[in-house]
């Protein structure tokens, strides 16, 4: 019994870090064993709960990514290895604890990573210029607006010129209309002159108030 109580304890002295271990050296102390079971069995779930994600650094997530890879988990590999470039482009794996087939899966993984950033870069360029042009047509459009704006209130201002003009000769034909004693040519004359000044001052500020609105509907 005490036996194998010992053995227990012998195993579990193995297995278990010890409590001042930080987990970058327990996780490279595994990989430099090559147990990588173990690495795949005991990390994942540190990294992925976000918990211990001061205690993992990138390096450490690529060496689960690695552990991952040797396993036959190449998915959880690609994602992990995916993850770690999305954070830092720039890292590398040592070729000196790696072997040669999880550095090809991991170069190619990089390749990827670098197009789908350059795809990104040269997109994000395109969208600029053409934002740039939508803000120089918006400006140019409202210029050419206000252009036809000040084009209607100009025309609005003519005719309600126009309309204060024929106000003026139709108070002048009223004055001689009410003249007494006018004679039936002169009566003639007054009576015309007072309907075809009222019909083009009522006619010239109607034309006043459609191209003072359009005006405003192409300043605003």
């Amino acid at each position: 019994m005490t036996g194998r109580l010992l053995l227990l304890l012998c195993v579990l002295a193995i297995e278990a870090p010890a409590a001042n271990d930080s987990l970058h050296a327990v996780l490279r102390r595994h990989f430099e064993w090559g147990e990588y079971d173990s690495i795949v069995r005991k990390f994942p779930r540190m990294a992925d709960s976000g918990a211990e994600d001061s205690a993992l650094s990138l390096n450490d997530r690529l060496l689960l990514g690695v552990a991952c890879f040797e396993t036959g988990k190449t998915e959880e590999a690609r994602r992990r290895f995916t993850g770690v470039l999305q954070r830092d482009i720039a890292i590398e794996l040592d070729n000196r604890y790696v072997s040669a087939n999880a550095l090809e899966f991991f170069a190619s993984i990089k390749q990827a990573a670098l197009r789908d950033a350059q795809e990104r870069q040269l997109r994000l360029s395109q969208e600029v210029p053409s934002f740039s042009e939508f803000i120089l047509k918006k400006r140019l459009n409202t210029k050419t607006k206000h252009r036809y704006a000040l084009l209607f209130f100009g025309g609005a201002a003519v005719f309600g010129g126009a309309a204060a003009l024929s106000q003026l000769w139709y108070n002048s034909a009223d004055r001689g209309y009410q003249k007494p004693n006018l004679s039936p040519g002169e009566y003639d004359k007054y009576a015309s002159a007072r309907n075809t000044s009222l019909t083009i001052r009522n006619s010239a500020l109607a034309a006043a108030a459609v191209l003072t609105v359009v005006s405003i509907y192409f300043y605003f």
